[in-house]
């Protein structure tokens, strides 16, 4: 069943992107393996510095940006200029163990997956990776990485590696069918020198210092998800103590999605329903603790299916609600 499913996703993978992406006289196999591109792809985010013009496609919208990624001691930092549309821009810092300040999805740039080597170890155990031939992104050579799920409870992604300094220039983020959902591309990238004589942020360090530490994620919720796809793991747990709300964070290295467990007082409000923004699903569900009915919503990006399946097994520590 499995070896049916992937055949027949490759296929109708390779044949789309192909036909979008590849010309016909460089469809050839790299010598290169899938594995080291994407390890290179991520050696490259960590050291190179660069800027550029990135696009952003989602549910029929485009967006055009300014990106400025810089690499000190270590720790990265990135900022994003929205040109079009509302005025704004968003920055982050990251260490080299993936500590964050921020995260990339505020800045609805949902289809640039979040890849370093600890989660590229974990989401090797999820997905197939395999060498696509050449294209052209940004007027710059580039190998593209199919990155194709195991099974049905996550979605593919088509990658696009710049040949001369193994960065990411494109991603692509799939349904089932092979329909694009999601895309992210550069239009026009500096590396290097074109961007060395721009200053590092001040308050770097103290950025990552501030970031959570692996063991933080324990004991946050007295909710638990009692099912979910095989290589999701448990990253972050959140309780907000105004609103009674509490989340679940899990990720398989590459897919992440958040389960939102609602106090019953908001619950009360809320209404069952699932849609679909790009490749992002919300679906909710209503779950009881003896007589106490909870809404549970799961956001992310992974099949509807999917997310009611783990929406509808969410349960209580204790099973019961404890009493006031």
């Amino acid at each position: 069943m499995v070896t049916k499913f992937r055949n027949v996703k490759i296929f109708k993978v390779a044949v789309i992107m192909t036909a979008i992406f590849v010309s016909s006289h460089s469809i050839s196999q790299q010598e290169n393996s899938a594995q080291m591109l994407m390890r290179n792809m991520i050696e490259a985010s960590d050291e190179l510095n660069y800027s550029g013009l990135i696009t952003y496609e989602k549910s029929g919208r485009l967006k055009t940006s300014k990106i400025i990624h810089l690499v000190q001691d270590g720790i990265s930092f990135e900022k994003i200029i929205h040109l079009d549309g509302p005025e704004g821009e968003f920055s982050k810092f990251r260490s080299g163990l993936s500590c964050e300040s921020s995260h990339m999805k505020d800045t609805d740039m949902d289809s640039l997956p979040n890849i370093n080597t600890n989660s590229f170890k974990l989401l090797q155990e999820s997905y197939f990776l395999e060498t696509r031939g050449q294209l052209r992104v940004a007027n710059r050579k580039a190998s593209m990485v199919l990155v194709n799920p195991k099974d049905e409870h996550r979605l593919p992604y088509v990658l696009a590696v710049d040949n001369e300094t193994n960065l990411l220039l494109m991603s692509v983020l799939l349904d089932l069918s092979g329909n694009p959902l999601e895309r992210f591309q550069f239009v026009e990238l500096n590396v290097g020198e074109d961007v060395a004589s721009l200053d590092f942020p001040e308050g770097g360090f103290q950025a990552e210092k501030d970031c959570k530490s692996a063991d933080s994620t324990e004991d946050r919720s007295n909710w638990s998800a009692s099912w979910v796809p095989s290589g999701f793991q448990l990253i972050d747990s959140e309780r907000n103590g105004q609103t009674g709300q509490q989340m679940l964070v899990y990720s398989d290295g590459l897919a992440v999605f958040s389960v939102f467990v609602e106090s019953p007082e908001v619950s009360a409000k809320l209404p069952v329903l699932a849609t679909r923004h790009g490749a992002s699903v919300f679906v909710t569900s209503k779950t009881k603790i003896a007589d106490t009915e909870v809404t549970v919503s799961v956001v992310g990006e992974i099949p509807a299916g999917t997310a009611k399946m783990v929406a509808e097994s969410i349960v209580h520590a204790s099973k019961l609600l404890k009493p006031s």
